[in-house]
């Protein structure tokens, strides 16, 4: 039997439920905490823009602790579920040690992009504010490993083609790329260096070295 062509792995994107009031009221208060931050939210405002009410709120997400976890969670991920996307598309057209390496270099020039750090920086806030909330931690931990897994698949596919070496792990190799792109954060907060091409240049080459084959 012929192997099938490999997939790219989907990733659902904004909340789970099919509910208009539900998706009105987690986009309304993901535009105010990234615009005015929680201390700036009020209820009765969310509630005016997505044409909802407070017995709404209630059912669909518990409480407004609820939905303050339900719309950081989603903007600790959304940004990154497209990138992912956007990754497995290019990998799937890979077929040579060298389009791999135009690929991960590829990622890397992304991360200069004004908008990608904006993403980092989001990240960052809304991990911060889960140190003390273990609700939104565990939230956002269940949404992280599945990123995790995601990307791991994206490299398991690469093994099978032959393009990555055998033994890798996969998902720690998944779970240091992510760490390693939110902590390019330290680096674009240093005013003393305004140019990342040095970090660049040293990413991309830590990128490569554990995927490429032996011999």
């Amino acid at each position: 039997m012929a192997a099938s062509e490999p997939e790219t792995p989907t990733i659902a994107r904004g909340y789970s439920s099919s509910n208009r009031t539900a998706n009105a009221l987690l986009e309304a208060t993901i535009d105010a905490l990234d615009t005015v931050g929680e201390g700036g939210l009020r209820i009765s405002v969310l509630l005016e823009q997505a044409d909802s009410s407070v017995s709404s709120l209630y059912h669909h997400f518990g409480s407004r602790e609820g939905l303050v976890i339900a719309a950081n969670s989603e903007r600790f991920t959304r940004s990154i579920a497209l990138q992912i996307e956007t990754f497995a598309a290019a990998m799937e057209q890979v077929t040579s040690s060298e389009e791999l390496e135009a690929v991960l270099a590829g990622v890397i020039a992304s991360l200069n992009d004004p908008e990608s750090q904006i993403f980092r920086q989001r990240r960052i806030s809304v991990l911060g504010g889960a140190l003390t909330r273990p609700a939104l931690l565990e939230a956002i931990s269940e949404r992280q490993h599945e990123l995790f897994a995601l990307t791991a698949t994206v490299i398991d596919t690469a093994k099978d083609r032959g393009l990555v070496r055998a033994d890798l792990d996969s998902l720690a190799y998944a779970s240091w790329l992510f760490g390693m792109i939110l902590g390019r954060m330290l680096a674009e907060i240093d005013p003393s260096r305004p140019d990342q091409s040095g970090w660049d240049e040293i990413a991309l080459q830590a990128l490569v070295a554990p995927l490429r084959l032996s011999g």
